[in-house]
């Protein structure tokens, strides 16, 4: 509703919304968003994180205003999925400990994605780089809530924006990701840079340590969700018969779902 409102220059499909374009920002969040929301998605292995939703998200719309080849595109994709990972992983698990969530760490796939599209030159994805490390944020309490959807909308949107800022000539301090008290610093506590560049371009994450997900939900659940599914059909148990659920977990996840959530799923 609020990129109907907004209107601005038809330069990428909305998903489902037939016949509507709006500005590449725009249309990166809000695809970015509705794709996180179906709960479908991807997740990087290093780290689990959902790098596909931003990079994906913003490279067909990108590339839809630049008019670019479907090779041109999957490029970005497998680039952007790259620089996702392997920024993401220099700041895990310190991320989490210090209460944020992993899409600081997917708005890395979007710029670069982004970036490539544009065709901006090396410095200019170090400036665009540094200004999405500095433009993005999320809390990993938020997780159980529309929050979520907002999160990978954000990194979208962060990504594209710094993209197109540093195309217009934006620049900032390209060692702020290494420097003291930088990005890697403030997140992670360490600042681990080698292993962000060790072996760049002898394996790629989209192929290594992409996982798409085989049902709607988070990774770690999806073993229980199977079992359980299985041990029905093979005892029989119809749903009415169900009186309670019973789920083992870490403890740690009962302070972030603050009870358990949902109480109930009726219908």
């Amino acid at each position: 509703s609020l990129v109907k409102e907004r209107g601005g220059p038809p330069e990428a499909t909305v998903w489902f919304e037939r016949g509507i374009k709006a500005h590449i920002l725009d249309a990166a969040r809000v695809n970015a968003m509705m794709s996180d929301a179906a709960a479908s998605d991807d997740s990087i292995m290093r780290f689990v994180a959902h790098v596909g939703t931003a990079t994906v998200a913003t490279a067909l719309a990108v590339g839809e205003r630049v008019d670019a080849s479907g090779k041109d595109v999957l490029c970005a994709i497998a680039e952007g999925y790259d620089a996702g990972g392997r920024i993401g992983e220099a700041i895990a698990p310190g991320l989490g400990k210090r209460g944020f969530h992993n899409c600081i760490m997917t708005t890395f796939g979007a710029v670069v994605a982004a970036s490539k599209l544009l065709g901006l030159t090396a410095k200019e994805m170090a400036n665009a780089i540094v200004l999405t490390s500095t433009s993005i944020g999320g809390l990993g309490i938020s997780t159980n809530t529309f929050a979520r959807e907002y999160y990978a909308g954000n990194s979208a949107m962060a990504g594209v924006n710094a993209a197109l800022a540093a195309q217009k000539g934006f620049t900032v301090d390209e060692n702020t990701l290494e420097a003291k008290g930088g990005f890697f610093a403030s997140f992670a506590g360490k600042v681990d840079v080698a292993s962000v560049t060790k072996d760049l371009g002898k394996e790629w994450d989209i192929v290594t340590e992409m996982s798409l997900k085989l049902m709607p939900g988070g990774h770690p659940s999806h073993a229980w969700a199977e079992a359980a599914a299985e041990a029905a059909k093979a005892g029989r148990v119809a749903p009415d018969e169900v009186k309670s659920i019973t789920v083992h977990g870490p403890s740690r996840w009962r302070s972030r779902l603050h009870g358990p959530h949902p109480k109930d799923f009726p219908g």
